[in-house]
């Protein structure tokens, strides 16, 4: 990827993008420091004074020698020449107060990433127009999450982060990620002034690590909620079709059949799906991804073993019931882990679980379906794994 998509990505992987002036430049580069032990990788320094410019340059000169993985944006620009000159200084990317077409130009002449500042639909539609994919909701004390509610749906493929007015308590901030934003801007509310009086900057790398927590609490619990009733929809109506329903297989068993195989492969290819996410805030490296892969297929090749003799004890009919639903119970689990180990033990535990699907499938096939219509069975729950792969990343 380059620069323009890393940090596309890396703002709302964050969840906070934190934003400071300060006119002196020492005090300008502790507060990076800090922000940086806390461990934000991109910060974006606004141009509300005389220094703004030197201290950008001194700013990335540090950056560039001491945190090279921290990406410095510029915010507060408002023609194209102040752009130019931020650019020129090494900005990573700029930042609008509002919606200007002369540094939308600029930024797309220099290949560089360019966040608009709107508060009306019409000002989101032109940003859209001029090539903006990320809009700051500004100001963001004013427009509020309901706003956002309102417009979310109309602008599907746009990221939005507010900014003006976020603070840092949980209530605020659930109220945002609840209404779909992909981060929020946070300055005086976080980099308070009387802590860059103070030169209190291990306040400032505690209150960020704080509110990071609090961000990331938010979204597991957003995360955990949707896969929870998710999961339970499909426990209910398995166990519902498969138990309570005199069902004739002729008419209604292939949409069930089909149904399972589908969530099956959804379960397991949602990790994939969520690597990038995941990595970032479990801190997995490429041995731990991979390691938690194996223990997925070990305890799946693990439970084959024990699945079909457990399927043949209970019949199609219940052996189906209990292994959907203890699928289901495992991928619930995925929700409730906090550590790398949790997930091992949750992927062992659907790797064991997911086994039953085929020796059910198969069994289904055989009781459930006369000789002449067996290819045709087989093929349903076999398209079904194809069906849930594709699905995922839907």
């Amino acid at each position: 990827m380059n620069k323009k998509e890393i940090i596309f990505n890396l703002v709302p992987q964050q969840g906070i993008l934190p934003l400071y002036f300060n006119k002196d430049t020492e005090v300008s580069i502790e507060i990076l420091k800090a922000l940086y032990r806390a461990g934000v990788k991109t910060v974006e320094y606004t141009n509300r004074g005389e220094a703004a410019l030197k201290n950008f340059k001194a700013m990335k000169q540090v950056c560039e020698a001491e945190m090279k993985d921290m990406y410095l944006g510029v915010g507060t620009i408002k023609n194209g020449e102040m752009a130019q000159q931020f650019i020129d200084a090494g900005a990573d990317y700029i930042i609008c107060p509002g919606l200007v077409e002369s540094v939308a130009a600029v930024a797309d002449k220099n290949n560089m990433l360019w966040v608009p500042g709107c508060m009306t639909p019409s000002e989101i539609i032109r940003a859209e127009t001029l090539g903006a994919k990320l809009i700051k909701l500004f100001p963001g004390n004013l427009l509020g999450p309901d706003f956002m509610s309102g417009i979310k749906e109309l602008f599907q493929d746009l990221k939005f982060m507010p900014t003006g007015g976020v603070d840092t308590t949980k209530e605020n901030l659930s109220g945002w990620f609840k209404s779909g934003v992909c981060a929020v801007g946070m300055g005086s509310k976080l980099v308070s002034k009387q802590l860059m009086e103070t030169k209190d900057y291990a306040a400032i790398e505690k209150d960020t690590v704080a509110v990071m927590e609090t961000i990331k609490s938010i979204r597991a619990s957003l995360n955990n909620l949707y896969l929870i009733n998710f999961e339970f929809l499909i426990i209910n109506g398995i166990i519902f079709k498969f138990l309570f329903l005199n069902i004739n297989p002729k008419r209604s068993i292939d949409s069930s059949f089909l149904f399972v195989v589908v969530v099956n492969y959804l379960d397991r290819a949602v990790i994939s799906l969520l690597k990038k996410t995941l990595s970032g805030e479990f801190n997995w490296s490429e041995t731990d991804y991979a390691n938690i892969v194996i223990c997925f297929q070990v305890c799946y090749a693990l439970g084959m073993m024990g699945a079909g003799r457990l399927i043949d004890k209970l019949g199609s009919k219940i052996g189906y019931a209990v292994a959907t639903t203890l699928w289901s119970i495992a991928a619930i689990s995925h929700a409730l882990v906090s550590s790398t180990m949790g997930f091992f033990a949750a992927r062992g535990f659907l790797g064991i679980t997911e086994a039953g699907n085929f020796p059910a499938a198969i069994k289904t096939t055989a009781e459930w379906f006369p000789k002449k219509e067996r290819a045709f069975a087989t093929g349903i729950f076999n398209s079904g794994s194809n069906i849930g792969a594709i699905v995922a990343p839907l």
